[in-house]
Parts: structure tokens; sequence; C-alpha cells
């Protein structure tokens, strides 16, 4: 019993990391948009590269935090699975 609900949150885990994952990536995506179009103005982008920074690091441990939940649910998918 106890196995199956710890199956669900890591399901429900994955399910949030990977909802989490796209917004950061759009997040990613839109500073590099922004940077790249204040460059070509010839703006400083010094800030913005700092933000992209940010927003890239965050979408790594996100990742790390998908990867882990996505482990976790493998093992016990498996641990499940096994003959007892």
């Amino acid at each position: 019993m106890a196995d199956k609900l710890t199956a669900e949150f890591a399901r429900r885990q994955i399910a949030g990391a990977r909802a989490d994952m796209a917004r950061e990536t759009e997040r990613v995506a839109e500073a590099a948009r922004h940077i790249h179009a204040d460059a070509q103005a010839g703006r400083d982008v010094t800030g913005d590269l700092e933000r992209l920074i940010q927003y890239a690091t965050s979408a790594l441990h996100r990742a790390a935090r998908l990867r882990g939940a996505e482990e976790t649910a493998a093992y016990l998918t498996a641990t499940e699975e096994a003959p007892r």
C-alpha cells in the first residue's frame, strides 16, 4: 500500500516537474530573445545576461529534480512489479 502511494506521489511530482520545466524553458527562450533584440539595438545586455544565467540555472535545478523523480518512479515501479 505504501509503495503504491509513494509511486503515485512520484508520478504527480514528475507531472509537476515537467510543467515547471516547460515554464522555465520558455523563460530562458524569452530572455534570450530580449538579449538578442537589445544587442542588435546596441544596448547594454549585462543585466539581461545575468538574468538569463539565473533562469538557466533554475531550469537546470528543475531538470535535476525531474530526473530524480523519474528515477524514483522507475525504482518504485520495478520494486512493485518484482516477485515477493
